[in-house]
């Protein structure tokens, strides 16, 4: 997989406060700005969306439309390709495109896949959308692009994986494969995460799998850096779990304590890269902590606290 050299890395960011704004949504399960910035899509675990239109730099957010997809919103992406367009996925297998027109009419397509929805991905071209729900991976091609309807369901293999450490033969984790995140490295190389078993790489112009790691316990979020070389895999044990995907193999872990509760609590709920090789990484016990790349053991750059109820933060990063 060849990498745009030079690449420039350093692995010092720092957040700041941007703006803060409250929200009728009562438990959050999901958030993803547009690739523009202007708007804010944020779905709940009682399957309200909210697409929000940013003002100000980012320093004022107003709700532009409110959609109920009738199931919690398992996951959001927009659309690389179709301005202002969002694809949602629910739990209850529905997927919905929508065409956000702010002060106009929303473009609403609707479809359904069989099963739970647990993530989704789209290729850079906007061609394909990868789906994982129950227990299987389906791909389309080129999505509502036929009179508003989904597409044909094309099955991606996924192959059996020995069990992890600490695993028992009754472990439902052994039994059931649960992807946890799905990400396109480039073209027809797909990078998929598990709750139990370590992530794997798929080769869709080949129908080849490659098995990076067994994974020493179970693992939570999940990203891929700017270039596609590193995958950052968040374990509940230690830390974070880095590989790099051109040499398909794990790297290191960089290891800090997962939660500050005690007892611990060590429910990951998202992480994202905000440079090469740092991620900002949320925890359920209300903190951010910015972990990087190479480094056994880290102090916390930043530490946000949000109460629970209380209003979203919008954060903005800055690279030294």
């Amino acid at each position: 997989m060849p990498l745009q050299l030079p690449r420039v890395v350093n692995g010092h960011s720092k957040l700041r406060k941007l703006a803060d704004f409250p929200t009728e949504l009562v438990k959050i399960r999901c958030m993803k700005l547009s690739p523009n910035g202007a708007l804010l899509a944020v779905g709940s675990d009682d399957g309200r969306l909210e697409i929000r239109l940013g003002f100000e730099g980012g320093k004022a957010w107003i709700t532009s439309s409110v959609f109920l997809t009738g199931a919690r919103v398992q996951a959001l992406l927009w659309h690389p390709t179709l301005a202002n367009t969002v694809i949602v996925g629910s739990a209850n297998g529905a997927v919905h495109q929508i065409q956000v027109n702010v002060g106009g009419v929303d473009v609403v397509f609707h479809g359904d896949v069989a099963d739970y929805i647990h993530a989704m991905a789209m290729s850079p071209d906007g061609e394909e959308l990868v789906i994982a729900h129950g227990q299987q991976l389906s791909l389309i091609r080129k999505p509502f692009a036929h009179r508003g309807n989904l597409g044909l369901l094309l099955a991606i293999p996924i192959v059996q994986w020995t069990r992890y450490e600490g695993a028992t033969e009754h472990s439902q984790l052994v039994q059931f494969i649960v992807p946890r995140g799905i990400y396109y490295v480039n073209e027809g190389l797909i990078a998929v995460t598990f709750f139990g078993p370590g992530p794997v790489g798929v080769d869709n112009t080949t129908s080849s799998t490659f098995n990076m790691s067994l994974t020493r316990c179970r693992v939570g979020s999940s990203a891929v850096s700017p270039s596609g070389e590193r995958l950052a895999v968040m374990n509940l044990k230690d830390g974070l779990d880095w590989y790099s995907l051109s040499h398909q193999k794990y790297i290191t872990t960089t290891k800090y304590t997962v939660s500050k509760s005690r007892p611990p609590i060590s429910l990951v709920v998202d992480l994202i890269f905000v440079d090469e090789e740092t991620v900002a990484v949320g925890h359920v016990d209300g903190y951010v902590s910015l972990v990087s790349y190479g480094h056994h053991t880290t102090e916390l750059s930043a530490v946000m606290t949000i109460a629970k109820g209380g209003s979203l933060l919008m954060t903005q990063h800055k690279v030294y």
